[in-house]
């Protein structure tokens, strides 16, 4: 899995942030969010790749946000976790 640059970026919580676009939306401009200088990775993409490590935890992703799952949001990988790819 290819990643592109790393980039500061403003995150919500997987679990703990809002749902839906108008809640993220007002939790970004009321300082909600938090800062992460990383990486963004396709979570559909993210969460396959997991598949073939550790099936359970994948499974895990995919039973409790499967609606992050649906190939147009990403995952933030903090820069220091990450090793791109050469």
């Amino acid at each position: 899995m290819a990643l592109k640059r790393e980039r500061n970026w403003r995150a919500l919580g997987v679990l703990t942030g809002p749902h839906g676009w108008l809640p993220q939306l007002w939790a970004l401009l009321s300082g909600k969010s938090f800062r992460i200088t990383g990486y963004a990775v396709n979570a559909k993409n993210a969460v396959e790749k997991l598949a073939e490590r550790n099936p359970s935890a994948a499974a895990w992703w995919r039973e409790n946000t499967p609606q992050i799952l649906d190939g147009r949001r990403n995952f933030l990988f903090n820069a220091a976790a990450c090793e791109p790819e050469p």
